[in-house]
């Protein structure tokens, strides 16, 4: 390599200032990518709590129907069984 030529020559400073500017680069870019998987996260665990709380209020209103048929049903066969 040839020293004598101006492309090759950078400064002590200049390649400490690369070497800090891809290191802040590759910190911002981490930091990025960690607060997207984070709110990933976040509405995953939302998502799926609505659609959770959702289920079990569905799960309660087939409970309580199969009940009110229960009572119907025994309140038909008391009637069957008095006739």
């Amino acid at each position: 390599m040839d020293n004598t030529n101006p492309v090759f020559q950078t400064s002590r400073s200049s390649r400490f200032a690369n070497i800090v500017h891809k290191s802040v680069a590759g910190f911002l870019i981490g930091a990025s990518a960690l607060l997207l998987v984070q709110f990933g996260w976040i509405q995953y665990r939302i998502v799926s709590k609505h659609y959770i709380n959702k289920q079990l209020a569905n799960d309660q209103i087939t409970w309580e129907k199969e009940q009110e048929a229960k009572k119907i049903g025994d309140l038909a066969l008391e009637g069957e069984k008095t006739a």
